[in-house]
């Protein structure tokens, strides 16, 4: 059974009850777990006064640098309404940031005061908050959850031509709310997928009937070919062809209107080929007058033909000229070509797998047209809207219906409408989700639409059958449900798009199909092996995801999976390995385990030349540590470009952060990056850098914690600063899950999770049930909640 989440607010009917638990906690703020400090840290006798001391001179007032008014927290009640804030100080102070020292600094003693207060107290703060739902843009299904939503919905693998623009990104991910707008040209996109859909899902005969003529002056010129008037001459052997597009698929009947000229003791003989395939060949009948008019051979034949372009071919097979035979007419024989008629299908094909599914019934013995309709419309178009359609959609769609049968549109052409219509509406395109009450106070999500984040946060599409039928019976908020339902889900192969768009984005490994090292000093990078490194990822995330394992065996993983291309390239036996199948090999005296050991993220993080321990380190920050370094100075030159600098990259970049502008930030993101130098920039294995340098792996954390490779920086941050880690993987984990990015109110409830995460070691299942079973996931309100 998943764990429970202890509720972190104070939720007294009144907000007394806060704020006597906050000035209890200001008198003791006792942390509940070991801590450096020995004594009792409170904020108004230890935090406030360093604070004055320190930092007081440039960050109070209308003035103040960085937009930081300081003096807006007088009281701790004011720290805890803006926790995020106080995170972000925390980690400037950390890195020596602020204050800076020609500001006159902070003593070691009042940093580690400040840090232990912010790390190991503030979090055991009562928000005090009435309630944790915040406000959700409504937003529209992205790319890869429209194409899934698709094939759930009508069962259907479409490929659309020319493809949907990129979607935006924010805070990582691209399922966020505030930045997922439709331009006209993905409106343009989303009426002709609609049509395109609709076509390739029901099959309307009316519209796929072929009548067509292919002129004389239409087929190709070969040698020994004329066009004279109306006709197309072949006076020698050859095949002169055409192009002809099939509605769909099937048999079709073929006229072709040809006549010739007898010589010797045979009629002309022509052969019809369709996309390289020959038929017999016919005797064609010479041409004759009869009144006046041509009373030539029309050649008739039925001949298979596939959906879309085919090349169809006229040969002329049995060519004569002899200048000495006795009758003069019948010295030369030719072939001519008016015009060819195609018509068809004869064979209207059986209905698809897709179309026998949306239109499930259909009019015949006793059954209405209308009535069928009505049918499929309470069925599709509940599951198009991820909730039951209303009467008025309903009455809407029927009247479309109508239309099209005015108009002389046959069923299935009327019910083409119907699903172009259900395919551009907002209720499709979008996940909609009724407005929050103007008070200000929390709306619960209906059934349907928990069951729709539920299933586009785990599955990017929309719900499944048995979801969908749990919602409809109004269950889902039943004890142990969601819970449950998570379990089954992330069992589901459909779980795969929690790898494919969580942890892609997540790892930011959607950028490695950019990623070009120099193919002169890495000639052994591909295509095949750049997505032998991607799957290698990917397989480990499914891993831990379908085995429950703990969080933290995404750096402690003794154990990976790659195929022969991968295995060579990492300079490992090859023995038993296939070229397109993944096994899972043991790590156990390799130089390589978990996840900062893959090439998909050594390759992804490094130059086209060389490797980039800045690259790599600022990764480490943002995916692992949630410490985004700030972005670099804009007068601060490249290393690159610093001729002066000499010695190996490891000292060059040593020197290079001498500038007191760097040194903060790249202390921390080089020592880092340097775990990593031990790896090319394409993740193979070496001793010495690209100048033939030994690499030297050590450094040391923020914490003063040394490491002299990656397997022991990724056991220290498994270990030492598992805590961080952990609240980074759970508020990564509530972004996507949320479309949007946290809120202040988010703070206790994202702390909390992350201080059971890391008491209970929890595995992805338990931070996921503990996120979707929050108020945050299932409960709206117009803006973040009162206090």
């Amino acid at each position: 059974m998943p764990r429970k989440i202890p509720h972190i607010a104070c939720h007294s009917a009144s907000f007394a009850c806060a704020i006597v638990v906050v000035l209890l906690i200001d008198q003791t703020m006792l942390a509940q777990e070991p801590s450096e400090q020995a004594i009792p840290i409170t904020w108004t006798e230890h935090v406030l006064p360093i604070l004055e001391d320190s930092c007081f001179d440039c960050h109070t007032g209308p003035a103040a640098e960085g937009s930081l008014d300081l003096e807006a927290y007088r009281s701790i009640e004011d720290v805890v309404a803006d926790k995020r804030a106080w995170r972000n100080i925390a980690t400037r102070v950390r890195d020596h940031q602020m204050p800076p020292e020609d500001a006159g600094g902070m003593t070691d003693a009042d940093r580690r005061t400040l840090l232990g207060w912010v790390d190991d107290s503030l979090p055991f703060v009562p928000c005090g908050h009435t309630h944790h739902a915040g406000p959700v843009t409504i937003r529209r299904l992205t790319r890869y959850e429209y194409i899934n939503t698709i094939r759930e919905l009508l069962k259907l693998d479409y490929s659309f031509e020319g493809g949907f623009p990129v979607d935006e990104v924010g805070y990582g991910f691209d399922n966020i709310g505030d930045v997922l707008s439709v331009s006209p040209l993905l409106l343009e996109k989303y009426l002709a997928a609609a049509e395109a859909v609709s076509d390739a899902v029901i099959y309307d005969p009316a519209k796929k009937q072929l009548e067509t003529t292919i002129e004389a002056s239409e087929f190709s010129k070969i040698p020994g070919s004329a066009l004279r008037e109306d006709s197309f001459y072949l006076s020698t052997n050859g095949t002169t062809t055409c192009k002809v597009n099939a509605p769909v698929a099937g048999k079709y009947r073929v006229v072709i209107d040809a006549f010739g000229t007898r010589a010797g003791d045979e009629l002309p003989k022509l052969a019809f080929s369709a996309n390289g395939k020959v038929g017999k060949n016919f005797l064609v009948k010479a041409k004759r007058r009869d009144k006046g008019r041509d009373k030539d051979k029309l050649l008739e034949l039925t001949v298979p033909l596939k959906e879309g372009g085919n090349q169809l071919g006229v040969s002329f097979t049995n060519d004569y000229y002899d200048p000495d035979f006795p009758n003069i007419s019948r010295r030369d024989r030719n072939l001519a070509i008016r015009r060819i008629k195609i018509s068809g299908p004869l064979d209207a094909p059986r209905p698809s797998q897709a179309q026998r599914a949306f239109l499930f019934v259909t009019p015949g013995e006793g059954k209405r047209p209308r009535d069928c309709a009505e049918k499929i419309i309470n069925l599709h178009g509940s599951r198009a809207f991820r909730r039951r359609v209303y009467a008025s959609e309903r009455e809407r769609l029927l009247a479309l219906f109508d239309l099209g049968i005015e108009n002389g549109e046959s069923f299935e052409g009327a019910m083409q409408l119907v699903m172009q219509a259900m395919l551009v509406s907002p209720h499709f395109l979008y996940k909609v989700e009724a407005p929050a009450p103007k008070d200000g106070s929390p709306r619960p999500l209906s059934d349907f639409e928990l069951a729709t984040g539920l299933s586009y946060f785990l599955w990017s599409s929309m719900p499944d059958e048995a979801l969908f039928r749990i919602a409809s019976a109004g269950q889902l908020r039943e004890e142990g449900r969601l819970e449950s339902e998570v379990q089954r889900m992330l069992k589901d192969p459909q779980a795969s798009a929690l790898i494919e768009n969580f942890a892609m984005q997540w790892f930011q490994l959607r950028g490695l199909e950019q990623a070009d090292p120099d193919p002169d000093l890495f000639p052994g990078f591909t295509k095949h092996l750049r997505a032998s490194m991607i799957r290698e990822t990917q397989l480990l995330f499914t891993d831990i995801i379908r085995n429950d394992l703990p969080v933290t065996t995404l750096l402690t993983a003794d154990y990976t999976y790659v195929n022969k291309t991968l295995a060579r390239h990492y300079g490992w036996p090859t023995q038993g390995l296939r070229e397109r199948e993944f096994s899972r090999v043991s790590l156990a005296g390799k130089k390589r385990g978990g996840l900062l050991s893959h090439a998909s993220f050594l390759t992804l993080t490094s130059n086209a030349t060389r490797t980039s321990p800045v690259k790599r380190g600022k990764w480490v920050l943002e995916n692992l540590l949630a410490e985004p370094p700030p972005p670099a100075l804009p007068d601060v030159p490249q290393l690159d470009s610093q001729a002066e600098l000499k010695g190996s990259l490891r000292e060059r970049m040593e020197q290079h952060r001498t500038d007191p502008n760097c040194a903060s930030c790249h202390y921390k993101m080089d020592s880092l990056g340097f775990a990593l130098e031990n790896f090319d920039a394409y993740g193979r294995f070496r001793l010495e850098d690209e100048e033939g340098l030994p690499v030297d792996a050590s450094g040391k954390l923020a914490n003063g914690d040394q490491f002299s490779s990656v397997k022991e920086l990724q056991s220290l941050i498994a270990t030492k600063q598992r805590r961080q880690f952990i609240r980074c993987i759970v508020e990564k984990i509530f972004i996507y899950a949320l479309g949007r990015g946290p809120i202040n109110s988010d703070e206790c409830l994202i702390e909390g999770i992350a201080r059971d995460a890391y008491e209970n070691d929890y595995c992805f299942s338990d931070i996921i049930n503990a996120i979707v079973t929050s108020e945050a996931f299932g409960a709206r309100s117009r803006s973040g909640p009162a206090r």
